[in-house]
């Protein structure tokens, strides 16, 4: 999956032509709020994409936004700039590498608080199940990402993984529409 965002001359993220043609509201979000979304929400190029989502937005957060907003106020003001985001970076795998990193998360708050050897035990053997599923889904992610090809052997163009990568996307997330009501989409 090649990256949507570029960093220019300047030092600040810009997006890619492909990606703004493609979208509505994302072409019109200010630097500062780009940066946010690609440091928080990018799990493929951002530079913070190997953590979980929740360490990702708290660290985009203290890094775009000096006098302390609240991350759910921006994700609020940003939510159609973020969904249209998440659907041009969308992958499966990377999804489900987020969901786990959160698991891992929580069980690490409970491994902390727990006093019962038991509990502790089986606290430890989840964590060891997730921590092997993330290893298994990033060796998975590494020989995707060696070529994508289309039939004839061609590579995809930017713009053709784009538009994948959102189809997919719509089709396994309910979406609030640009008319503000929430779809299912199939």
């Amino acid at each position: 999956m090649p990256s949507v965002f570029l960093v220019n001359d300047e030092g600040t993220a810009v997006l890619k032509k492909e990606a703004v043609s493609l979208c509505q509201y994302l072409s019109k979000v200010s630097s500062n709020e780009l940066l946010y979304i690609i440091m928080a929400y990018d799990y493929c190029y951002g530079p913070y994409h190997r953590l979980p989502l929740h360490e990702r937005r708290s660290i985009a957060l203290r890094r775009t936004y000096k006098n302390r907003k609240n991350a759910e106020e921006i994700d609020k003001k940003l939510s159609k700039a973020i969904e249209e985001y998440n659907g041009l970076i969308f992958d499966i795998k990377r999804t489900q590498r987020d969901v786990y990193l959160q698991k891992q998360h929580v069980l690490n708050n409970r491994l902390i608080e727990e006093d019962n050897p038991t509990r502790i035990k089986e606290i430890l053997s989840s964590l060891s199940i997730i921590e092997n599923k993330v290893s298994d889904i990033d060796r998975a992610i590494e020989s995707e990402e060696e070529v994508i090809k289309l039939t004839g052997g061609k590579r995809a163009s930017l713009i053709e993984i784009l538009i994948s990568n959102r189809k997919n996307y719509k089709a396994t997330h309910v979406k609030v529409g640009y008319d503000g009501e929430e779809n299912e989409e199939k």
